[in-house]
């Protein structure tokens, strides 16, 4: 403790004739405290350096490979991360039992510093993987909250809650490792035993729980955003159709859309289902800010003018784009489905189609229906969503001629072929 550097005496204090030794435990409290301060402050940069390594390894995985891959990288960040915590806490327990010995009244005061100093790192962690599914995300900058650790007080009364520059590029891939690392460590830190305090209301899991919602979230965002870009050029292409030509196959990006999806699902179930995965508690999201859909409540009627369909949407049932997710695939692959659905809709909505464009169209939604049972269990969602993609088509057709029943099917099947299914 005399080799600690930075402990400066109150002038007046020592004018006033009183011995030092009335300041042990003070002195004694500054210099482990500042290393308390310090040991946590290197454990985050060791973290920053952790979470880059994991994003230069994770970004470009692709194929068959990329579910293992991102296990074994999940794995190994997180078994660095519990050392690092396992040789900062470590060299504290020794500077404690240290001066322990010698001022019996600092253990306890000690032993909750630390608690209460790996509770904000904690916190700070969570923000930490949230935030790197965004460069402009909330925790970034806000206004401070207690318990969370602040690097940097700011001048307009906000608090640099993560300093960590955002990484790029961002991929689904890159996401999903974080959420591994997240509910890795829900189930490994609470074994650490880092004091005999207690955190009181405060649970290291629930608060990595939180941060595995957020990036679940993004992650389903993130996979829709990655072929939202290859609907809107495919229906703008498509909307006129190729005059005086019969439709005789779907769409190409249709069936690309469909074959991503196909192996995004190969690549969610392959970690979930993974024997290594322990199980997960399902991670329920919020349902605030979310776009909404809509499906009929009752029967469509056959009035098709502006005003009666302005009516009728005011008695629509609410279907969220974004409901409850949890980790499992069936879950995620239906949220990920929603949002490309959805981004089909709001596409269509901005084109006017010929009576080819609108044939297409028909081909492609009766082989999305095909395809959605072999993505999910649950289709009551998608298939509403179908519903309303095919009520929008007519809607913005100029004039509306339906395929025979057994021609869609022809049609569909032989997509499916594509797709070897």
């Amino acid at each position: 403790l005399s080799r600690v550097s930075g402990i400066k005496l109150n002038v007046e204090f020592l004018k006033s004739g009183r011995d030092l030794s009335d300041r042990a435990v003070e002195i004694a409290e500054h210099a482990i405290r500042t290393q308390v301060f310090n040991a946590f402050e290197t454990l985050r940069g060791q973290i920053q350096e952790r979470v880059t390594h994991l994003h230069s390894d994770s970004i470009l995985l692709k194929g068959a490979t990329a579910s293992q891959e991102v296990i074994n990288i999940a794995r190994e960040t997180t078994d660095f991360i519990i050392q690092d915590i396992k040789l900062a806490t470590g060299e504290l327990e020794k500077l404690i039992v240290a001066g322990s010995t010698m001022l019996v009244d600092l253990a306890s005061m000690f032993n909750s510093l630390v608690s209460f100093q790996f509770r904000d790192w904690v916190n700070w962690f969570a923000n930490l993987l949230e935030c790197q599914s965004s460069p402009f995300h909330k925790y970034r900058f806000q206004t401070f909250l207690e318990g969370q650790m602040s690097s940097q007080r700011q001048k307009n009364g906000s608090t640099e809650i993560v300093k960590m520059d955002p990484l790029s590029p961002i991929t689904p891939s890159f996401v999903f490792s974080l959420i591994c690392v997240a509910n890795n460590l829900v189930l490994l830190l609470p074994g650490l035993n880092i004091t005999d305090s207690t955190f009181g209301d405060f649970k290291a899991s629930e608060v990595l729980q939180r941060a595995a919602k957020g990036l679940l979230r993004s992650y389903v965002r993130l996979s829709a955003d990655s072929v939202s870009p290859t609907i809107v050029n495919g229906i703008r292409t498509n909307c006129q159709g190729v005059n005086n030509v019969e439709v005789s196959n779907v769409s190409p990006y249709v069936i690309s859309t469909f074959t991503q999806l196909l192996a995004t699902r190969d690549f969610v179930k392959a970690i979930i289902d993974s024997d290594s995965d322990p199980e997960h508690v399902p991670l329920e999201l919020p349902g605030y800010g979310e776009s909404r859909s809509y499906v009929r409540s009752n029967k469509r009627v056959q009035n098709t003018s502006h005003i009666q369909k302005d009516i009728e949407r005011m008695f629509e049932k609410k279907i969220e784009i974004v409901a409850s997710i949890s980790f499992k695939t069936d879950s995620v692959i239906e949220g990920i489905l929603r949002f490309i659905l959805k981004a089909f809709i709001e596409t269509m909505r901005q084109e006017t189609f010929t009576i080819n464009g609108f044939q297409q169209l028909e081909v492609d939604i009766y082989f999305a229906r095909l395809v959605v049972p072999l993505l999910v269990e649950n289709t009551l969602a998608s298939n509403a969503l179908l519903g309303q993609m095919m009520k929008t088509a007519e809607s913005r057709c100029v004039q509306v001629s339906h395929l025979e029943s057994a021609d869609l099917e022809n049609i569909a099947r032989s997509g499916m072929q594509e797709l070897s299914l």
